[in-house]
């Protein structure tokens, strides 16, 4: 590889992290997500994802936001 077709890893993190931060503004405000429902306690797992995890407490597993 020559040196002019290198990539520049700090540049290619940066722009990266600029497209993820652009899809969250995106995402954050989406009905879809319902983040200010999932900030409050809510479940966004739909009941098939719930079956497959199985009984027991879905915090043990990370899949619920909210305090402990």
């Amino acid at each position: 590889m020559s040196d002019e077709s290198k990539v520049d890893r700090h540049q290619a993190i940066r722009a990266n992290k600029e497209l993820w931060d652009e899809w969250t503004r995106i995402h954050e405000t989406s009905t879809f997500y319902d983040l200010e429902g999932f900030k409050r306690g809510g479940i966004r797992l739909r009941q098939y994802e719930l079956d497959e995890i199985g009984p027991g407490s879905i915090r043990s597993h990370g899949l619920v936001s909210g305090r402990r």
